[in-house]
């Protein structure tokens, strides 16, 4: 497998490619944000709590580096995070 260093799949030069194993294609898109990994039952409820607390949901985005989507799921939909 190979990973891209500027994350731009149309830029297929060799000085841009690095042949990695899976493993690694993991970890590098878990540490580069473009993983994201399941959320824990106590950060919903942590979540939760900032929204009640009437912290801006902008914010709430960063801090726990969720999308709106998930945002909103956690919010207004009462999911369960997967375990």
């Amino acid at each position: 497998m190979s990973k891209f260093f500027d994350f731009l799949k149309l830029n297929n030069t060799i000085n841009n490619l690095e042949w990695v194993t899976a493993n690694e294609i993991k970890i590098h898109a878990l540490i580069t944000g473009l993983m994201k990994t399941k959320l824990t039952w106590d950060v919903v409820k942590t979540i939760r709590k900032d929204r009640s607390d009437n912290l801006p949901c902008t914010m709430i985005y960063g801090k726990y580096n969720i999308s709106q989507s998930q945002y909103y799921r956690i919010s207004f939909a009462g999911l369960l995070p997967r375990v």
